[in-house]
């Protein structure tokens, strides 16, 4: 506590070394804003594009990047450094959320008794409400051909997956892999939940 109590007088102290502006000089303009301000003697001169902190004057506003040496004559990193938990790029997933379009599904054959029934899906942006899952389109399979590259979801160790299968309410789904792990995936995000050899 006491540490941080010193820094902030410390900071205090720097406010207060440099002089305040004259203000006499400025008495005789009147709060004239159409002129420049006197330039006084003791002003230092920056270049325009120099940015400093207001709070603590001749100090960069931005705190430059500093390299952490490990010290003189000292190894670089090895494997052994690092405790086993090392930090991942968060990457914010993407949500294939189809439970929308199985809704749409179960209320439609309600009352549609096939393709007849079935109202036209225009290749507009405010028709997606309307999409439905593949197997609702039996007479036309063009709209389950998968043509884009979406995401590659990754294990810990990447190798073909020979098997696939969804769980009944399809929240989850499991795979099978050539190195013969089993994993579960969140049918949602699709990161792994489970592993089992």
């Amino acid at each position: 506590m006491k540490n941080g109590w010193k820094a902030v007088t410390n900071d205090r102290n720097m406010e207060f070394s440099q002089p305040p502006p004259d203000l006499t000089s400025m008495a005789n303009h009147h709060n004239n804003f159409s002129v420049p301000p006197p330039v006084q003697p003791n002003q230092i001169h920056r270049p325009p594009g120099q940015m400093y902190n207001a709070n603590k004057p001749g100090q960069p506003f931005f705190r430059p990047f500093v390299n952490f040496n490990r010290g003189p004559g000292a190894l670089p990193m090895t494997q052994d450094d690092f405790d086993g938990k090392r930090l991942r790029k968060s990457v914010m997933r993407k949500t294939v959320d189809y439970n929308a379009a199985i809704i749409k599904a179960l209320e439609n054959r309600i009352w549609q008794r096939d393709f007849r029934d079935r109202r036209a899906l225009q290749p507009e942006s405010i028709y997606a409400p309307e999409m439905m899952p593949p197997p609702s389109y039996m007479d036309n399979p063009t709209n389950a051909v998968t043509t884009r590259f979406v995401k590659t979801a990754t294990n810990k160790m990447r190798c073909p997956i020979f098997t696939l299968a969804w769980t009944p309410e399809g929240r989850r789904l499991v795979t099978g892999a050539s190195s013969g792990e089993f994993t579960l995936w969140n049918g949602l995000t699709f990161n792994f939940e489970t592993i089992l050899q």
